[in-house]
């Protein structure tokens, strides 16, 4: 009984295995010169619970594109509460390449960062 089972877990694992190989060659065989720049852009309206989560999420997420570009996480203010606010701001303070905008400041800056394109 318990063979069958460390059995079946193991398949699984080495099925997990190689979809992971074939998603590093793939991510291999697609990598670009290109040393453009990634935005990953969150926006918080009222009171989010998941706010430190969701922020965290993002840089980690970025993290793993790997490759040399730029990256950014963008946190829009749409009218969140003190308590949400203040723990975007700490996070953006806490965590390079993560900047907390206004929405008309967001808009701006990216206005800025394409104008030479």
């Amino acid at each position: 009984m318990w063979g069958l089972f460390f059995k079946v877990i193991l398949v699984l694992l080495a099925i997990v295995g190689v979809m992971e190989l074939f998603r590093s060659f793939f991510f291999w065989l697609l990598r670009t010169k290109n040393s453009g720049k990634i935005y990953w852009v969150l926006s918080f309206k009222g009171h989010d619970e998941e706010a430190e989560i969701a922020l965290k999420n993002a840089v980690e997420k970025l993290r793993w594109f790997g490759g040399t570009q730029e990256k950014e996480v963008v946190c829009i203010d749409r009218g969140m509460d003190e308590e949400t606010k203040e723990i975007c701001t700490m996070i953006c303070e806490e965590i390079p390449g993560m900047e907390l905008y206004q929405p008309e400041e967001a808009a701006e800056r990216i206005a800025q960062e394409f104008a030479n394109t």
